[in-house]
């Protein structure tokens, strides 16, 4: 389903959180980072991250077996990984929590909420949007910054393709949220966007996708405006190559109240 207001898709009908928990102790035993390149994104995102400074207190929720927590506890941070199941390789002297952001359950655990929550291709996987927001947001101390990639929807590109996202594969992917709609979410538990860019491990790969997203878009707005019949039969029967993925920063207000109530 496909939100005609923000451009967000989402599920019509929701796994449960059982099938879940039993899909992902599958899934994040072999999960290769879409073409076996969990080590270059996990660095592409450490370099995010180190633009926040050197130390602190973080927290990767959903790494899978991306090796980022590894590589941030190298760089100085003091790590935490929340997590279905401890990852594989996980280093010895970070913390480890078993939790997800479909349950408010990963709080019993916590003491004190964190100066940089990371949240690397995880939102889309989750159930409900909003209580991820909630608890990404918790986790956060007042001050303390988000950084969060997702794939990319509502745009140009994906709101003009011709055909849907490929994005959009449940079970694994239930929800592809918008810029628009991430925002409203976050504003809503204490936390305000920073910044907001396109991801890509070089300028190369950046110019082949975002390049060949636009000429999609491009085609399929012009079919849209020739047959509007002809353009939705599309979109409903294919799905379009351009597959991109935003990256954002968050800050949660200093006037936000604490990790949760207790």
């Amino acid at each position: 389903m496909e939100c005609r207001q923000c451009g967000s898709v989402s599920v019509i009908s929701l796994p449960s959180a059982n099938d879940l928990e039993t899909y992902y102790d599958t899934f994040n035993k072999d999960y290769d980072g879409g073409g076996g390149n969990l080590e270059r994104y996990a660095k592409r995102y450490l370099r995010e991250v180190l633009r926040l400074g050197r130390g602190g207190r973080l927290v990767d929720v959903g790494p899978s077996l991306s090796p980022f927590p590894n590589l941030a506890r190298q760089a100085g941070y003091q790590v935490t990984a929340i997590d279905y199941i401890r990852p594989a390789g996980l280093r010895e002297d970070i913390g480890f929590i078993v939790g997800n952001l479909n349950s408010e359950k990963v709080f019993e655990e916590l003491t004190e909420p964190f100066d940089i929550v990371c949240n690397f291709a995880v939102i889309e996987h989750c159930m409900y949007p909003d209580l991820a927001c909630k608890i990404l947001s918790s986790l956060c101390r007042p001050g303390g910054h988000i950084v969060l990639m997702t794939p990319e929807i509502g745009t140009f590109a994906t709101s003009n393709a011709l055909g849907r996202s490929g994005w959009f594969c449940p079970p694994q992917h239930l929800n592809l949220v918008s810029k628009e709609a991430l925002v409203g979410l976050f504003d809503r538990h204490g936390v305000r966007l920073v910044s907001n860019h396109r991801l890509e491990l070089n300028a190369w790969r950046w110019l082949a996708r975002y390049g060949g997203g636009t000429l999609e878009g491009c085609l399929g707005m012009m079919v849209k405006k020739t047959s509007r019949r002809v353009w939705e039969k599309q979109r409903n029967r294919r799905v379009h190559w351009y597959k991109g993925m935003a990256m954002y920063l968050f800050e949660k207000r200093s006037d936000s109240g604490p990790m949760r109530s207790r």
